[in-house]
């Protein structure tokens, strides 16, 4: 199977663990964005992963396609043109301190262009050959363009017969619960793999009932995160698959959904229709992603299926 993912990349700056932004004077530098993400950790877990986005025509642009370059995703159809590059800054916290994030994206090249870009009849040219598209919710808050954008691949996506995929990934920083819910209801109502973390299926619908959720996306695969409680999944025959979380470690926190989602995606790519076995990969990625530094998941296959297996017994692999 052949996947593509649509949305925004940006450089995430991150001070020193134990500093607040204000007191550091060297900030690391790591490329994230949901939609990326889900590109490099299927690529790194052997899926045929295309990124599709607009970035700017600079060094910064530049950084971001190397970046994806290098865990394999293909980047050939990312359209670069005049803008900036959009920034979020992360301080991880600590004991007492809760992580923070600040973004700095308005005016970035993806926000400003999208929809010129995507409009001018590229749409199925971008997605042909892909079996599936990704796309979340984060797209459609940045503005008009990129909403407009990610409608247009949506619906050429739907007419060349592939199977979509939608990632709900509320931000409180980016629009109200009211709008995010209004916005993503086309989306959840023709998806054929719905995300959605518990808390955030709360918020937005008023319930994490899978069964319930199933009036919003009545033809999908609806897989809700539940945190330190693992996931569930209903299918489309009306079955609910549980499954337990595993532990994780916090050096990764950021891109732990996306890396969930990658798993499932990528079980699913390899044995379609079985759940309960799709469910445990994506929890073992997330779960291996968490002891990564940076937003880009490098998953290893083989010790993402020896997590999900419980081989992992904590001794030094020699």
């Amino acid at each position: 199977m052949k996947i593509a993912t649509w949305g925004e990349a940006m450089l995430r700056l991150s001070p020193a663990p134990g500093l607040k932004l204000s007191q550091a004077d060297v900030l690391d530098v790591h490329v994230g964005g949901s939609e990326a993400n889900v590109a490099a950790g299927l690529a790194s877990l052997g899926v045929e992963a295309r990124w599709l986005s607009v970035v700017s025509d600079d060094e910064l642009g530049e950084k971001v396609l190397g970046e994806l370059r290098r865990i394999g995703v293909d980047v050939s159809r990312v359209i670069q043109t005049a803008g900036r590059t959009g920034l979020y800054f992360y301080d991880a916290g600590g004991t007492g301190r809760p992580p923070v994030v600040t973004y700095d994206r308005a005016l970035s090249a993806f926000a400003q262009h999208s929809s010129g870009t995507f409009l001018s009849g590229k749409a199925a040219t971008l997605l042909d050959g892909a079996d599936l598209l990704h796309i979340s919710g984060i797209d459609l808050a940045l503005g008009s363009e990129p909403a407009i954008a990610t409608m247009a691949l949506w619906e050429a996506a739907g007419v060349a017969g592939m199977q979509r995929s939608f990632d709900v990934n509320f931000r409180r920083t980016l629009a109200t619960a009211e709008s995010w819910a209004r916005a993503c209801e086309p989306y959840l109502a023709t998806a054929e793999v719905v995300f959605v973390a518990e808390r955030d299926a709360l918020e937005l619908f008023h319930t994490h009932d899978l069964r319930k959720l199933r009036e919003l996306a009545p033809r999908a695969e609806i897989v809700v995160t539940r945190g330190g409680n693992g996931a569930a999944a209903l299918d489309l025959q009306g079955r609910v698959t549980e499954r337990p979380s595993l532990p994780v470690s916090e050096v990764g926190r950021i891109g732990r959904g996306d890396s969930f989602a990658a798993g499932y995606l990528w079980s699913r790519s390899i044995e379609p229709g079985d759940t309960g076995t799709a469910l445990e990969r994506a929890i073992a990625a997330a779960t291996y992603k968490s002891s990564l530094a940076g937003d880009l998941p490098a998953l290893d296959p083989r010790a993402v299926e020896s997590l999900r297996r419980g081989a992992q017994s904590g001794g030094v692999n020699r």
